[in-house]
């Protein structure tokens, strides 16, 4: 199984405040920058306290909807998936594959 996805770093400890809901950050300008965005509505935010980079995690979204991705099982494999089916599951193994790929990193290592 395939389908697109999108990888997001996503602050779990500071809602929005239009949607009270977890917010992704963002680059502002090249310098690097970053912002943060409403997961729901996409309203730009505040920037990103130090308090708050600590909480960062990356989050898996839909390329059509940008909800996060849920995980499911796909038979016999952990797989995830939007809520609202935009497509069909996508297999935990190649969002490994991408991430290492993107890392230079071999499945063999962990990203941490």
């Amino acid at each position: 199984m395939s389908g697109n996805f999108r990888v997001r770093l996503l602050n779990r400890r500071s809602e929005s405040r239009c949607c009270h809901a977890p917010q992704y950050v963002y680059r502002v300008t090249q310098g690097g920058f970053v912002k943060q965005r409403c997961s729901v509505c996409g309203k730009n935010e505040t920037t990103v306290s130090r308090d708050e980079a600590d909480s960062i995690r990356f989050a898996l979204c839909c390329a059509s909807c940008e909800r996060e991705l849920n995980l499911v099982m796909a038979g016999n494999n952990y797989a995830y998936q939007c809520a609202r089916e935009c497509a069909p599951p996508i297999d935990m193994a190649i969002i490994a594959d991408a991430l290492g790929s993107l890392c230079h990193e071999t499945n063999e290592n962990v990203l941490t």
